[in-house]
């Protein structure tokens, strides 16, 4: 019993090690330490989860563990209670769920409609409590309606008068899908990893962003399957 938890331990940790070694080093093994490579992705904060201090700690206690077994597994052994949380951490580590398996269905997003007055929107904004509502021209979306909409339409007309019973339309260019006058949604594929679309929101110029709308393969021309926020993303990666 005993062996089998110790084959098991160390093929778990040996999976792990391949998994950073191809995903943060290129494949290559000329880092000095297994920990060096995780003090690096910590420090850079590359990895949402091994970023976390009890994921690190625990991957850390695994990484000491393994070096006094490679010398005498009799002095030290995994317990099937670590082995069980280490095993459950690198499953979710080298192999995330999708961005469809969590997405908001496009079905169930509550949406608007261009011709939907202002005064409309935000009154389901503040019943809903969402802070942002994707903007739908049939099955087509046009942008996202947020709580900065008017003060980004003041930006680019700013000699404009607002009226609520005004509609969505009136502030379009406001919503639109160029980022101007800042990009605060982007796309991502339906099969795209968890992992890889929460870092979407920390990275370069889209550290802003507020949505990922799911389509196919992740392009703004392809029809919206769902819609995905940070908080999603966060929830699933826990």
């Amino acid at each position: 019993m005993q062996d089998n938890l110790i084959r098991s331990f160390m093929k778990t940790f040996n999976r792990l090690e391949r998994y950073l070694r191809i995903e943060y080093n290129d494949g290559r093994f000329d880092e000095n330490t297994f920990m060096g490579t995780m003090y690096r992705i910590r420090s850079r904060r590359s990895h949402p989860i091994l970023s976390g201090k009890h994921e690190f700690d625990l991957v850390s206690q695994a990484s000491q563990l393994r070096n006094l077994m490679v010398h005498n597994h009799e002095v030290a052994q995994p317990t099937k209670r670590f082995n069980d949380m280490f095993t459950k951490l690198v499953d979710t580590i080298t192999q995330p769920g999708k961005v469809e398996d969590v997405m908001v269905h496009v079905n169930a997003i509550e949406k608007a409609r261009r011709t939907d007055s202002l005064s409309h929107v935000l009154e389901v904004m503040e019943e809903t409590g969402y802070q942002e509502i994707p903007v739908f021209a049939g099955d087509a979306l046009l942008g996202v309606f947020t709580e900065k909409t008017l003060w980004h339409h003041f930006l680019i007309k700013p000699d404009d008068t607002i009226d609520l019973n005004m509609t969505i339309e009136h502030v379009l260019k406001a919503i639109d899908l160029d980022g101007i006058p800042r990009k605060y949604f982007s796309f991502v594929a339906r099969d795209e990893s968890v992992v890889a679309a929460y870092e979407m929101f920390f990275a370069g110029d889209r550290k802003y962003l507020d949505l990922l709308f799911v389509t196919e393969h992740g392009k703004k021309d392809e029809t919206i399957l769902g819609m995905v926020a940070l908080y999603d993303l966060e929830a699933a990666i826990e």
